[in-house]
């Protein structure tokens, strides 16, 4: 079954793509890690530690620089003086005019924070500051003379000596305190105090000049407010005087009580006459209404009642005669002329009570209206006695306010002229500036601390910002946050343990030509290099749960990332343990293992896939014991075409039936489709990643172009580590098996 002819009876028997070759599982491979799980803020400090460590360089450049720059500055820097004088600015009692009042303002034993800000703004002041200038002649001073070649007009050399004297000046308030601490920043230490005292005797030279200033300024407007005053109040008492002469009033009081009492009369007069007209009223239209009989006043008359008796004793008188006596007797006639005569008399008697009736009513009626004139008349002169007592009211609270404003202007006026004489100040110097001894700049301690703790921040920063530009895989954990796939192990740079002397025991002498090599797991078996890669071993034979790989695939997302060197290794270490292992060069384009392994090409792969050669002659057993290479053979003009066809899977068969492990070397899978095309064909695939160089786009991009042809991938491998900048993290590893112990078991 070695020649093409011989197997085509085999080819019903071989496992068809994506089949029984895929191992349970099919692509999906399981998302875990091989560490165990890890607090996620120790793994965050951890890597700020690791990235530290990986840029210290940059750190210390930046560190030193920075220290260096600063420290030269400070030594070169001319020492600066800080002279301070101590200002006590007590409670204030000024005096502010508001309106017509004065009010005094006094902060009396009440910390006033405005009052003492303003005092500080006061010394900050341009104009006390030319002052302190032209008192102690700083323009001729060394330190504060412009320059011989510059040219300057005196509004601008003096807009610059403000300038540069308010640069040095300082005040600062203290806490809870009317304590005001004036400094000056001065080359000469004799200066700087001369120039902090000459600011504090200046700045209560101008607090006196501006109180009394301010009690000249409070007296002529004072003055001239007590003259209108009273001007004021004579104007007022004039009015008051014209106001009862052209009213004719005496005494108003008086008056006003006679039209009072006078109304009430007239108003208790009417309501009774007004009875009588109801009552006469009433009489009077019932007189028009009934017969004079029937009228009260008519039948309760006594002239009435006793001519009616009067009446009826005649017409008696006048009966009986008549029963007596014939009509025309004497007797009879006289009685009957006598009733004729009271009749009469008791009807004139009746239409005089009658008469009476309607004159009573026109009477009463009259009085009622009389009243009623009288009674307004009277209510309208005391309306106008109450508006001119008003009036009048006015004008004596006016003369009352004018008198009252008048006196109070006065004696504060008074007041004022006596505090013109001497009035104390509420500021003392508490403590006089000194001459300074030590300089107060440069701090050497301050800036040399802070120059460390800027420059190491920049550093850490600047190592930070180079990370952040880093698109490339650096260490384990990068595999795994950022493939999701299993770190299977790191592998050493060559160069970087001859530098950490991390070979053998007593092979110091042969790390460069160590390091020129490429199997080193041959050459240096119990190497910490060796030992990588038996780590890496370790971790393919436990990357299946139900048994060993024996067919992987070995591939990269760039070349030159070492792949080759990492199948050879890989080959050797699983060739240690005993198991027969083969290498298959399945790079027919860029071919490496026989050149490594030491090996013909004449024949290979190529050879094998494009024509009929017997699989015995293509198989090259190496100087390694259990260590076979198939080389890629001669460059075919179609590699893709060659890995495509069906003898390749044929191969893969046989070669499981005669070895434990097969090791195949590909191309990138990027720039190729070679390994998407094998990798269907074996057990897993392992990404080589190289440490530092390899971009994360193009690691994910390999595994995303694995997992579409359903690849299983055992995880990545990290090529190329600097065990300079990651030894923290190798250091165990490697350290332990390079100690003497490691030679004595």
């Amino acid at each position: 079954m070695n020649s093409f002819d011989e197997n085509q009876t085999a080819i019903a028997n071989v496992p068809q793509q994506g089949k029984e070759l895929r191992k349970p599982g099919g692509y999906g491979y399981p998302m875990y890690s091989r560490y165990p799980a890890i607090d996620v803020e120790k793994n965050s400090v951890r890597e700020y530690w690791r990235i530290i460590q990986r840029h210290k360089w940059v750190i210390l450049a930046t560190l030193l620089v920075l220290v260096t720059i600063v420290t030269i500055g400070t030594v070169m820097t001319r020492p600066v003086y800080r002279a301070d004088v101590k200002i006590e600015i007590g409670k204030e009692t000024e005096r502010v005019l508001a309106g017509q009042r004065i009010m005094e303002v006094e902060t009396a034993n009440v910390f006033n924070p405005l009052y003492l800000q303003t005092q500080v703004d006061i010394l900050n002041s341009r104009d006390l500051s030319r002052r302190v200038i032209q008192r102690l002649n700083l323009p001729q001073n060394d330190e504060f003379k412009p320059k011989e070649n510059e040219v300057l007009s005196d509004n601008e050399r003096e807009v610059r000596m403000v300038n540069a004297f308010e640069r040095r000046f300082g005040v600062a308030i203290g806490r809870q305190s009317r304590v005001v601490t004036v400094s000056f920043d001065a080359y000469n230490p004799k200066l700087a105090a001369d120039v902090a005292n000459s600011m504090a005797s200046e700045y209560i030279n101008w607090s006196m000049e501006s109180r009394l200033q301010g009690v000249g300024t409070t007296k002529d407007f004072l003055g001239k407010r007590v003259q209108e005053a009273e001007s004021q109040l004579r104007k007022s008492e004039i009015d008051y005087q014209q106001f009862l002469t052209s009213n004719k009033i005496i005494s108003l009081d008086d008056k006003g009580n006679i039209t009072v009492q006078r109304a009430e009369e007239l108003n208790r007069q009417l309501v009774e006459v007004q009875n009588e007209r109801r009552a006469s009223e009433a009489i009077f239209y019932r007189s028009k209404e009934v017969p004079a009989d029937e009228l009260p006043p008519v039948l309760n008359d006594p002239s009435v009642q006793s001519l009616s008796r009067e009446l009826g004793k005649q017409k008696q008188e006048l009966a009986n005669l008549s029963a007596k006596y014939q009509p025309g007797y004497p007797l009879v006639k006289q009685t009957q002329e006598q009733v004729k005569q009271l009749e009469t008399q008791l009807t004139e008697a009746k239409l005089k009570i009658v008469k009476n009736i309607e004159t009573q009513y026109q009477v009463t009626r009259k009085r009622e209206e009389d009243l009623k004139t009288a009674l307004g008349q009277s209510k309208g002169e005391a309306v106008q006695q109450n508006i001119q007592a008003t009036e009048l009211n006015l004008l004596r609270q006016r003369i009352e306010t004018d008198r009252k404003n008048y006196e109070d202007l006065l004696q504060r006026l008074r007041q004022a002229e006596v505090e013109s004489d001497f009035r104390p100040s509420n500021i003392r110097i508490v403590q006089a500036a000194e001459i300074p001894i030590a300089p107060v700049k440069p701090n050497k301690v301050l800036n040399i601390g802070l120059s460390v703790l800027i420059g190491l921040a920049l550093g850490i920063g600047l190592a930070f910002f180079i990370e952040y530009l880093n698109n490339t895989i650096n260490n384990a954990e990068d595999v795994e946050r950022v493939t999701q796939l299993p770190s299977l192990g790191a592998i050493p740079s060559l160069q970087s343990l001859a530098k950490t002397k991390m070979l053998s025991k007593g092979k110091k002498s042969s790390a460069l030509a160590i390091s020129s090599s490429e199997l080193v797991s041959g050459h240096e078996p119990i190497s910490s290099f060796a030992e990588s890669y038996r780590a890496l071993r370790t971790s393919l034979l436990l990357s299946s749960a139900e048994h060993a790989p024996r067919t992987m695939l070995v591939t990269s997302s760039h070349p030159a990332e070492g792949k080759t060197t990492i199948v050879a290794n890989t080959a050797i270490s699983l060739a240690q343990t005993g198991a027969r292992v083969l290498v298959l060069d399945a790079d027919m384009r860029r071919p490496r293992c026989h050149k490594i392994l030491s090996v013909k090409n004449d024949v290979g792969l190529s050879t094998f896939l494009s024509r009929d050669v017997k699989l015995d002659n293509i198989i090259q057993e190496h100087e390694i014991p259990n260590l076979f290479v198939i080389p890629a053979g001669p460059v075919p003009p179609n590699p893709a075409e060659l890995l495509s066809s069906i003898k390749l899977r044929i191969l893969i068969s046989e070669l499981q039936d005669r070895f434990d492990h097969i090791v195949i070397d590909s191309p990138p899978v990027i720039h190729v489709t070679d390994a998407l095309i094998i990798s269907p064909y074996v057990d897993g695939v392992m990404i080589v990643v190289k440490s530092n160089q390899t971009p994360r786009e193009a690691v994910l991009r390999a595994k995303q172009a694995l997992m579409d042809v359903n690849a299983k991938i055992f995880g990545v491998v990290l090529n190329n580590v600097d065990l300079k900048s990651e030894a923290y993290y190798y250091n165990y590893k490697y350290s332990y098996y390079n100690s003497n112990n490691y030679d004595e078991s």
